[in-house]
């Protein structure tokens, strides 16, 4: 569980982020869309400090606990750096071994991972060669091995071309299995994909609930994050 109480992050003085209160649960996918969406991102995955309040994240405190709170999270930021000389198999080994994996779970999961990518026949190859589509999808598999529980995916790192964001789109579906899933992104085709979608406006943000189809027969549960959000944005 993703639980903020009270988040404020300033940007050369100006808040980005006012006082923000919300609660995400685990399993769902949730898009993040407004100005001030990558700060946001970058602060859940615990890479850009925020001025005050808290971040609780599956029990850990952000603040105090950083290391255990990073734990089981994948970050795919909106301009990834890797050694462009590097291999797949390579930055995921070293991924991998970075966030405790065995040497026989290394071998077991970056060769999982590879096929579920469709980089196996691109693994010894330079980085630097590999196409554009290519390197999206190491770019989630990096950001997936070892265990994470939670990816924090920047929508300009799945790219702006509507065929290939589809085609990536596609494939975390396919591999997302129970991990969170948050997408910082103004794609309104993306967003409509989403169990639910926080909109940023004026430094605050309003829970939306996706609509979903249901039958006469079955109820819709409310889901108390989405009361949260509207607490929170009146």
């Amino acid at each position: 569980m993703i639980d903020v109480t009270d988040l404020t992050y300033y940007e050369k003085g100006t808040p980005v982020l006012d006082s923000v209160t919300f609660r995400l649960y685990n399993g769902k996918m949730y898009g993040i869309t407004g100005a001030g969406s990558e700060a946001l991102l970058a602060i859940l995955a615990g890479s850009l400090d925020f001025s005050r309040g808290r971040v609780n994240l599956n029990g850990f405190d952000l603040r105090t606990e950083p290391k255990k709170a990073r734990r089981g999270g994948g970050y795919l930021p909106a301009d990834p750096c890797f050694c462009e000389e590097s291999c797949p198999i390579e930055l995921l080994s070293t991924v991998g071994a970075l966030r405790g994996l065995s040497d026989r779970q290394l071998v077991r999961e970056v060769n999982a991972m590879l096929e579920a990518t469709e980089l196996e026949e691109v693994k010894d190859c330079a980085i630097r060669w590999l196409t554009s589509a290519q390197k999206r999808r190491l770019w989630l598999a990096q950001a997936m091995i070892g265990g994470t529980d939670r990816l924090f995916l920047s929508g300009s790192a799945i790219g702006s071309d509507r065929a290939q964001a589809q085609e990536f789109f596609a494939l975390l579906q396919d591999l997302r299995g129970e991990r969170t899933v948050l997408i910082a992104t103004e794609d309104e085709n993306t967003l409509n994909q989403c169990d639910a979608i926080l909109k940023i406006e004026n430094g605050k943000v309003l829970f939306v609930e996706q609509e979903r189809q249901v039958s006469e027969s079955e109820e819709c549960p409310t889901d108390p994050a989405s009361e949260t959000g509207r607490e929170n944005a009146q």
